[in-house]
């Protein structure tokens, strides 16, 4: 739901404000509450009666959110209001209807990053103290702002944006440490211990006041279709690769000939030390590449018997001469970030013993990591850590804004880890793990789907996401990128895991549509690549790549509703096929776009306007 505060324009959803413009220009990213237990795991809630009144130029709404987990019963009263004169309240109290263990309760600010990246920024503290400082450009390890009950920063040239706390005290944190496309300014500080016992009626009360003084008058903007304009050739694009499945018996034949069609660069396998079957799961995975006929990426997670280990696995390695071993990333299983000391004695190791394979270091988890501790070693050829789109907001549109957000921690890798390679790996729609649990995960319920999978995984959505991930990490210069696994509800085949999506009821198509995205992108990877230029990255992105004759578009809808798109550049002749919903699951054919776009004949056009079914994919062949 659009709302307007005078001439601010912002989007009603789920309870919360996104997007709140002054025009065209972004002021916030988005203003919501958060709760998070004693693992920083989110809780879910509902909205229950609910009142709304919109005008034209204002609105008041409330409601009650209450919490839906019943190891975390809290609710919240709420109360938002925009006035004329571009002012927002938003204000809660809650309440906790049984003892509970949070490390957040309350307000949570995103602040978008183009417009403030490096900009200034002006902090007020609860003792009226006034600190300046900036945005940061390069991904802070660390709070850039603390303290804070005030914060004030230009609009230029449209204006400026006062933002006041109350309730508590709040600090900010660089969100693209976790890809989230945003600064977040959030309460309870850091510094401060946690988890904290909040007992059965115990509350708690805050409010958020925006207010935005105007320079200028405001062009009323208008909605229209998503333009599609060629951006520059990209000079650089990144080794692609695939992860192993966690499977007993090696990938199956058919499944193995499928996903050699689509040409990766590399086979992602792990080797854990700590299980005592890891040599018979090795031998497996190698059984596997061959068959792949792709280069390998090991990832040696390490004891504290490292040394040893290390010797054994050159060992294994050695005696399998049909794989060529091209890197090799260094981690341990008690650090979150390879420890200086395990790269000094176990790098040169490899490095006698491997020759020219390239050996690397980083962490198995998010890009923050490595930022805290970075690692500066003249040994290592690259560094790596994963991705993964839902460390702190599960929606689509969050989830959006984060495969664009993957672009800054290549950048920030490459400022602050010079002349090393950068590796993005693996990169999931799911966490695999929680590092910063305080306890032991929860036992699965019997029958339930792991916490890992997500069914967007083989839906339209994730085949766009996946695009718009790519794109991103192309665009940001990354060396290497791996995606997924090959089979199962995490990969691009159902595989052997159709048993248990029957057993689940899930609709799952034995061929995932991001198979059909990688698969074009994957026959074209020795082309020119041009991003193509949205002007709503954020619903709508796309690839041109270079043919012969002309260009073979792919373009994603990324969002769950019908869009239209203008291509603003020349066209003589096209002919277009479309992946929507309708076919996505008699989709069984590998090569889908290719066979169902040589049916078509071409048209002619002096322009190509699209009408994009919901997350639709499309491909295009123009001259």
């Amino acid at each position: 739901m659009y709302l307007r505060a005078g001439d601010l324009s912002m989007v009603y959803e789920n309870g919360f404000l996104r997007y709140i413009k002054l025009g065209d220009y972004e002021v916030l990213r988005m203003i919501y509450f958060a709760l998070r237990d004693h693992n920083w795991d989110t809780m879910p809630g509902q909205i229950v009666d609910e009142e709304l009144d919109i005008q034209e130029r204002s609105f008041s709404i409330s409601y009650t959110w209450k919490s839906t987990s019943a190891d975390f019963p809290f609710f919240w009263n709420v109360d938002i209001k925009g006035t004329s004169d571009e002012q927002v309240v938003f204000s809660i109290e809650g309440e906790a209807t049984a003892d509970v263990r949070k490390n957040r309760t309350g307000f949570c600010i995103l602040h978008s990053v183009p417009e403030n990246m490096g900009n200034a920024c002006q902090i007020t503290a609860p003792d009226g103290k006034v600190v300046s400082g900036q945005f940061p450009r390069y991904i802070s390890p660390h709070q850039p702002f603390q303290d804070i009950q005030k914060m004030e920063w230009p609009l230029d040239p449209f204006g400026d944006a006062i933002l006041s706390f109350s309730g508590d005290v709040f600090e900010m944190e660089d969100q693209r440490n976790w890809t989230d496309d945003s600064y977040k300014t959030y309460c309870t500080p850091l510094e401060k211990p946690f988890p904290v016992l909040l007992k059965k009626g115990e509350q708690v009360s805050q409010r958020v006041d925006l207010v935005v003084h105007k320079k200028q008058e405001i062009s009323e903007v208008r909605s229209g279709a998503c333009i599609l304009a060629l951006g520059k050739v990209l000079t650089k694009k990144p080794a692609l690769g695939i992860a192993a499945a966690p499977l007993s018996e090696p990938l199956h034949p058919n499944y193995a000939e499928k996903i050699s069609q689509l040409n990766f660069d590399v086979y992602q396998i792990e080797v854990d030390f700590s299980n005592p079957f890891w040599r018979e799961n090795l031998k497996t995975r190698l059984i596997e590449c061959q068959l792949l006929n792709l280069e390998l990426r090991v990832v040696l997670f390490f004891t504290e018997n490292y040394l040893e280990e290390t010797q054994v696995f050159l060992k294994e390695v050695k005696s399998d001469v049909g794989v060529h071993l091209n890197d090799v990333l260094v981690l341990s299983k008690h650090h979150k970030s390879t420890p200086a000391k395990m790269i000094d004695e176990v790098v040169p190791m490899l490095r006698e013993a491997l020759g020219s394979t390239a050996i690397g270091a980083g962490t198995n988890a998010y890009f923050t990591e490595l930022n805290r501790d970075r690692i500066q070693d003249e040994s290592l050829d690259f560094v790596s850590y994963s991705v993964n789109p839902q460390v702190h907001a599960f929606d689509d549109s969050s989830l959006v804004e984060c495969s664009i957000a993957q672009a800054y921690t290549v950048e920030s890798a490459r400022q602050y880890f010079p002349q090393k390679g950068v590796h993005v790996a693996p990169i999931t729609l799911r966490p695999r793990f929680n590092p910063n649990a305080t306890s032991e995960d929860t036992p699965l319920e019997e029958g339930a789907l792991p916490d890992t999978v997500d069914s967007r995984q083989w839906s339209l959505f994730g085949a766009g996401w996946t695009l718009s991930s790519i794109l991103s990490l192309a665009k940001s210069g990354a060396d290497r990128a791996v995606y997924f696994q090959t089979v199962g509800l995490n990969g691009i085949f159902l595989g052997p895991d159709a048993q248990l999506a029957e057993a689940h009821d899930l609709r799952v198509p034995k061929v995932y549509p991001v198979y059909h995205v990688l698969d074009v992108i994957l026959s074209h990877k020795d082309a020119d690549w041009i991003p193509i230029q949205s002007s709503d990255p954020l619903s709508v992105c796309g690839l041109a790549i270079k043919v012969e004759n002309g260009f073979k578009l792919l373009i994603a809808n990324l969002k769950d509703q019908e869009l239209h798109a203008e291509v603003a550049f020349p066209v003589v002749k096209y002919r277009m096929v479309f992946l929507d919903n309708e076919l996505q699951e008699r989709t069984d054919s590998v090569r889908f776009f290719e066979e169902e776009i040589s049916k078509l004949p071409l048209s002619s056009a002096s322009e190509l306007k699209v009408t994009l079914p919901s997350n639709a994919i499309a491909y295009a062949e123009i001259i």
